[in-house]
This record gives C-alpha cells, sequence and structure tokens, in this order.
C-alpha cells in the first residue's frame, strides 16, 4: 500500500442546527463520492476525538471498522480554550532560536498562567474502499486485528487530569470550549 492507497477525514464537523442523521448522510455521500471519482483509493481512515466525549458511533453506524485507540493530550487555558501541544512551542520556547517542534510546559508554569493538561484517547477507525478480494488481501497484512475489537462505547471514554510533576488523576470530560492558533 503507498500514500495514493488511503485518504484521511481529517475533522468531521457539523453544528447541532444540522437535522438528525446528517454525520451519516454526509459519510454516504463521500463513500459514493469516492466510489465514483477515486476508484483507486482503497482505505479510508479518520477518528473519534474521545477528549470531546466521542466515541465513533457515526463511524460505527457507517460500516466503518475499529481499529483500538491511541493516548492524547490537550492543554486548556482558564477560559477553557484548548492549546494543542505543538502550539505550545510558540508559547514556553526558550528563545527564538529554539529549534524545538513542541516545547512542553512545566506544571510550574501551567500554573503560572492557569493551564491544564488532560490525557485522554483518540478513536481510530477504517472502512475499506476496495473490493472484498483486495480488502481479504490487506487483512492478511494488517498489524491489528480488528475483528476481535468491541467498538468503543460511552464507558470506554477516559480522562485525566495532571495535579502535580508527572502526577494524573481521574476526571471527567475536560471543559473544552474551542480551537485557537497562537
Amino acid at each position: 500500500m503507498n500514500t495514493r492507497d488511503y485518504l484521511e477525514i481529517g475533522r468531521m464537523v457539523m453544528t447541532d442546527y444540522m437535522p438528525r442523521n446528517s454525520e451519516s448522510q454526509m459519510l454516504k455521500c463521500l463513500v459514493r463520492f469516492m466510489h465514483r471519482e477515486m476508484p483507486y483509493v482503497k482505505v479510508l481512515f479518520t477518528w473519534a476525538d474521545g477528549m470531546l466525549g466521542k466515541a465513533g458511533y457515526v463511524y460505527q453506524a457507517s460500516g466503518f471498522h475499529y481499529l483500538g485507540y491511541s493516548n492524547t493530550d490537550i492543554y486548556l487555558t482558564e477560559d477553557g480554550t484548548k492549546i494543542h501541544p505543538r502550539q505550545t512551542r510558540r508559547l514556553f520556547r526558550a528563545s527564538d532560536t529554539d529549534k524545538r517542534i513542541t516545547v512542553r510546559p512545566t506544571f510550574e508554569q501551567m500554573q503560572e498562567i492557569g493551564m491544564k493538561h488532560y490525557k485522554g484517547r483518540q478513536f481510530k477507525y477504517f472502512r475499506y474502499m476496495c473490493g472484498k478480494v483486495e480488502a481479504k488481501r490487506l487483512d492478511k497484512i494488517c498489524l491489528i486485528d480488528y475483528r476481535n475489537l468491541e467498538n468503543p462505547k460511552e464507558k470506554d471514554l477516559a480522562w485525566k487530569v495532571c495535579v502535580g510533576k508527572g502526577s494524573y488523576i481521574d476526571c471527567g470530560m475536560p471543559p473544552y470550549k474551542t480551537d485557537t492558533r497562537f
């Protein structure tokens, strides 16, 4: 497989004002479009943001296969603005010549500016866009036996908040407000 063989849904967002089932209708249209216009694509990959309380029900209902989860983290300002770890570089780099890609704040720095560090999960999903024969071939080389994984539910959402240097405790969903760019 090469990069031409797959696509990723980077971020799917719809407002609460959209009609019921809008997400699954959009995915259905996307799959139809891809079959018609991009028949070379074999796999469609996506994530459900467990940090925002999303287990991926829309993907489960739309024929995607669950691949497990990855641990992730975010920082929140006092007003609930989300800061991605890559965005912390601009805030906490040592100088303009600091070449590090990410610069994680210390616990003391977070306390100084009222920032909190949360850990959670991102749920991975994929859907075969190719035929059954090619899908079987890809199953044989897949590193994850997804067929034995149970789809995540609300009980699988989990969050932790930093309460000291390297110390985290379980908590509820972070009081996330919005994304920002620094």
